[in-house]
């Protein structure tokens, strides 16, 4: 089964939104507002941040198991790794000498992002992984690709893997401004 992508064009400033309607309610005396958009019941929601991050480049981008990567667009993919046998292939095929253990697999994934970029100008790492949200065993990343000059010509994907601890599934992925949904 493979798993789609759909980019959601990016939403309004919600900062400015929030703004507008805290002075609106203030200014018409409406101070509970803020007491029940807070207090209303909803399933909880925990940020992550990553503790441990593997960076590398990809020979091929063929070399990734077909089960784990799911294609955002032409110059992303979204990798989820899911069990020990997956996660042994894409050592394998990545070249993986100095991952020691395999993470537990029965408490968590392993997430990441390859991208087809140019070299940047920088000679900086490229891509990283802000931080993880987990509502149930559902979740979301958030990734950043630096911003800067990029050498023109495309040479092999960067790729960036987390584990991701409570996560069995990725629901949503945000890559700078770009939100991707996951089918």
């Amino acid at each position: 089964m493979i798993r789609l992508a759909k980019a959601m064009p990016r939403p309004p400033c919600s900062a400015t939104l929030a703004t507008i309607l805290l002075a609106f309610a203030g200014a018409a005396g409406c101070q509970s507002l803020t007491e029940r958009v807070t207090s209303e019941p909803g399933p909880s929601v925990e940020t992550l941040y990553p503790e441990l991050t593997w960076n590398f480049r990809l020979t091929s981008a063929d070399a990734l198991p077909p089960d784990a990567a799911i294609p955002l667009n032409d110059q992303y993919q979204v990798l989820e790794i899911r069990d020990p046998g997956t996660w042994h292939r894409m050592c394998q095929a990545l070249n993986l000498r100095d991952v020691d253990e395999s993470p537990d697999f029965s408490r968590g994934i392993v997430v990441g992002l390859t991208a087809t970029l140019g070299d940047p100008v920088s000679h900086r790492w490229p891509l990283r992984i802000d931080h993880l949200k987990r509502s149930g065993s559902l979740g979301s990343v958030a990734l950043r690709v630096a911003e800067g000059l990029y050498n023109p010509t495309c040479g092999s994907p960067y790729c960036v893997l987390t584990y991701a601890p409570g996560i069995s599934r990725l629901a949503i992925v945000r890559v700078n401004h770009r939100v991707f949904y996951l089918e």
